[in-house]
């Protein structure tokens, strides 16, 4: 098939348009990287500081959630009472048997809905309690002595005491 003159022009016209649009949408393309792009000191010194200040940001929080975990082992779970209960009796039994404490009566108690606690009842030597009190002040669980009544008997030097123990439940986030 035979162009003619003017088929011939039209073609030609049409492939020059059609690389003109190809350059002219190749160098709109580009334009951003033909340019000089000259740094501003400041604002590079900004980014930087912006940087290290995301860094320092992510580095308090894992120390805060190392911090919050290591406060969470002195508490036990709110959401399970009833083993939380269990092993409070085992930590004060494990106290009281490691100062060698006498107690003749235990009670659970639940004194708030968010705070459980053991009532100790019994006789000891002055010594053997003061004993227990500093065990329970510095066991791994954070209890607190909600009540003490002491009376003591002249005769046998010995102290008759009530103690109530209290731990404070919290709500751990899954996997503490």
């Amino acid at each position: 098939m035979k162009l003619t003159k003017r088929e011939k022009t039209i073609w030609l016209v049409v492939g020059i348009a059609v690389l003109i649009m190809l350059g002219f949408n190749i160098f709109y393309n580009n334009l951003d990287r033909f340019k000089a792009v000259a740094v501003d000191a400041s604002a590079l010194e900004e980014t930087r500081h912006l940087l290290r200040s995301e860094r320092n940001i992510i580095a308090r929080r894992r120390a805060a959630d190392a911090a919050l975990t290591k406060l969470q082992e002195r508490f036990l779970d709110l959401s399970d009472p009833e083993s939380a209960k269990i092993e409070l009796l085992k930590e004060v039994e494990t106290l009281t048997g490691k100062v060698g404490l006498a107690v003749e009566q235990k009670n659970l108690l639940q004194l708030e809905p968010d705070v459980i606690g053991v009532a100790l009842e019994g006789s000891a030597k002055p010594d053997v309690l003061v004993r227990f009190l500093h065990a329970a002040a510095i066991a791994r669980l954070g209890l607190d002595v909600k009540r003490l009544q002491l009376h003591t008997n002249e005769k046998t030097k010995e102290l008759k005491y009530q103690i109530i123990l209290q731990l404070l439940l919290v709500e751990k986030k899954a996997g503490q």
